[in-house]
């Protein structure tokens, strides 16, 4: 038997890791109602992959590491907004009243030019 549920808001977001975190936290901010929902407990992709999140150094090595790790696969544009926001990660997980942790180890694929720019914590 399948579970019901009759609850409304403005944004559902499925999925409660980093990402999922991320949405549910700048839809409320925004202004909307919002249900979030996630199979796991305890939190979604980013605790079972890495346990951290990325901080990218916002320079043209990070540029260049992402466009070998892609392969060509997405567009400047799409490196250019991954770069501008996610290089806030750290500014935002603070205004949150979080503290902010280098982890170990760190860039998955340390061989490449670039990866020096993509810390974790």
């Amino acid at each position: 038997m399948a579970d019901t549920w009759n609850d409304e808001a403005d944004v559902v977001v499925v999925g409660y890791g980093g990402a999922g975190a991320t949405a549910a936290i700048s839809a409320h901010d925004a202004g909307a109602s919002v249900i979030v929902m996630e199979k796991d407990s305890g939190g979604g992709n980013t605790r079972l992959a890495t346990n951290a999140f990325v901080c990218p150094i916002n320079n043209g090595a990070a540029r260049e590491h992402l466009r070998i790790l892609s392969a060509g696969t997405i567009t400047e544009e799409i490196i250019e907004v991954f770069l501008n926001w996610s290089a806030k990660n750290t500014d935002f997980i603070k205004e949150l009243g979080g503290e902010i942790l280098p982890v170990t180890p760190g860039p998955t694929f340390a061989e490449l030019p670039g990866s020096e720019t993509m810390l974790r914590f």
